[in-house]
């Protein structure tokens, strides 16, 4: 919609949301475990782990910034 082509964010157009809400999905992938929680699950860890790495990739360029304003001073 916003124009922009990236590889990346192509696995997102297969994730259906309602078919694993109404056990569509587990019925069809043969995995009973396939649910409302399972599916939770995976959002919070994702969640997390792009926090953990935005989080950390600023603390990376923050200490980058405050070595080189040592240095300039």
């Amino acid at each position: 919609m916003a124009g922009v082509e990236s590889n990346w964010l192509f696995p997102l157009k297969f994730i259906d949301i309602a078919s694993v809400l109404s056990g569509e999905a587990a019925m069809e992938f043969g995995n009973k475990k396939m649910d409302f929680k399972h599916s939770y699950i995976w959002l919070i860890g994702l969640n997390l782990m792009a926090f953990v790495i935005l989080y950390l990739r600023n603390m990376l360029l923050y200490i980058r910034r405050r070595e080189f304003a040592l240095k300039v001073s």
